[in-house]
């Protein structure tokens, strides 16, 4: 009876202790509820091509081709960020920024290559975002609680895809015809609702590490004072 309880002890340890670290609950919480904003492009994005910018199912999948080319970019861009000491927590505030304001603006246009151009920046935030947030993960959580963690996020993505795949068909025509031009399609609505849920998410997260923000500017200055060579070697110990 034990074993079969297990899982699900060490799943609510899990969330208890995400629950309890702020800078851990962050990224956890910013991770799932922007996978639920960003799921409605995943459940729309068929009707978006056909609806909205007036592509046929060969344009659908040239969207889903810009969102994988913007993906892979942002997780190489992510991994050279990385190798360079950049902060997990702040590039991954950024990078929620750049896909809630992206799906905003996928939202707006009228042409498939606007939309291809949106959803490329829209993938580049989503791999930012998701590699940042498991280094994050990987660099601030105990061996002891990293597997729990982990459990706890992924039930939490999970949990936040399929909420977004089943609401937002619903969603979208039950926003139809409700508001005047351009707002009276409910796919265009959908999407633009869920880049403010992503867009929320992002500033949540960055106003939630403001007070760290400051360090690497600082860090940059002290190397630059560092490798000054008009200072003397008595001024750059003190300095």
């Amino acid at each position: 009876r034990r074993g079969l309880s297990a899982p699900l002890h060490d799943l609510r340890e899990g969330v208890g202790f995400v629950a309890r670290s702020k800078t851990i609950r962050t990224i956890v919480l910013g991770m799932a509820v922007g996978l639920f904003g960003g799921g409605v492009l995943f459940a729309l994005g068929e009707s978006y091509a056909r609806r909205v910018v007036g592509a046929d199912q060969q344009g659908f999948y040239a969207l889903l081709f810009a969102l994988g080319t913007g993906a892979a970019v942002g997780i190489i861009g992510a991994s050279i960020l990385g190798s360079r000491n950049a902060r997990a927590d702040i590039t991954f505030g950024f990078g929620l920024t750049l896909t809630g304001v992206s799906m905003l603006a996928t939202a707006a246009v009228k042409t498939i290559i606007g939309a291809m151009g949106w959803i490329t920046f829209v993938g580049v935030g989503t791999g930012i975002a998701y590699v940042m947030g498991f280094s994050h993960l990987h660099e601030n959580v105990e061996d002891e609680f990293r597997g729990r963690t982990f459990a706890a996020l992924i039930a939490l993505l999970r949990t936040g895809l399929l909420a977004s795949l089943a609401v937002a068909g619903v969603a979208s025509k039950l926003l139809d015809d409700q508001f005047r031009s351009p707002f009276d399609n409910g796919t265009r609505n959908v999407i633009a609702l869920g880049g403010l849920i992503v867009l929320a998410t992002a500033l949540l997260s960055l106003w939630s590490v403001r007070d760290r923000m400051g360090e690497p500017l600082e860090t940059l200055k002290g190397l630059g004072r560092a490798a000054n060579p008009f200072i003397d070697d008595e001024e750059r110990e003190e300095k």
